[in-house]
């Protein structure tokens, strides 16, 4: 009994310990002065693009690159 208990007690301790490292996004911010305009509204589509619309058009984020689009 007592050798079941330290068994679980272990697993415990070891198995949260693997799921710290995983999945850690990245994270990356941007200053003021990359926006040349100021945003009315952002969404995101269902393919994980950010869309913000702004005085000057639409602008697409799609992860990795920024695209301007005018009206």
């Amino acid at each position: 009994m007592i050798r079941k208990g330290f068994v679980v007690f272990f697993l415990s301790l070891v198995f949260p310990l693997f799921g710290q490292f995983s999945g850690v996004p990245y994270i990356e911010n941007f200053a003021k002065e990359n926006f040349q305009s100021k945003v009315w509204d952002i969404a995101q589509g269902i393919n994980g693009e950010l869309y913000l619309a702004t005085p000057k058009g639409l602008t697409v984020f799609d992860g990795i690159r920024w695209n301007a689009k005018s009206f």
